[in-house]
Order: structure tokens, then sequence, then C-alpha cells
């Protein structure tokens, strides 16, 4: 399930904003809990806006800690 196959498919922008930040030079660590295990990495915009794609609205997140962020994000704080 990967592409316009996945039920989360949002139209392909994902692909802009993670080369993107690829190629900034931000170390793929996940920011709360520290992974480096790239296969787990995604890229979060801090401000929820897809569109901003500015490196200093991104980071690195492992992906229980970005489903930790979307569901529980006062807890995690």
């Amino acid at each position: 399930y990967s592409g316009p196959n996945h039920p989360l498919w949002k139209g392909g922008h994902y692909q802009e904003y993670r080369s993107f930040f690829l190629q900034s030079g931000v170390i793929q660590k996940c920011k709360l809990c520290g992974s480096e295990d790239k296969r787990v990495l995604v890229v979060h915009h801090k401000d929820k806006k897809r569109n901003n794609n500015k490196v200093k609205n991104l980071i690195w997140l492992c992906l229980n800690c970005h489903h930790l962020i979307h569901h529980y994000e006062e807890k995690v704080k």
C-alpha cells in the first residue's frame, strides 16, 4: 500500500518535502526518541500545514513518535 493505493494518500506532496529535507543536511534522527533507523523515519510538519515546507518547519520523527504527536500531542509535551 503505497502512493495512490494507500488509504492516507494526499495527492503526492510527500515526495517533494521529503527529498527536499534530505538534501537540507538535517541529520536523520527522530526528534523525540533519537531513533536513527531510516526505515521508520518520516518527515513531520511542526505547524501541521503540509504546504509549509520550510526547513525550520520540518522535523524527523519515527513512525511511533509521529503517531503520538498526532494523537496524543498534549501528553507528549
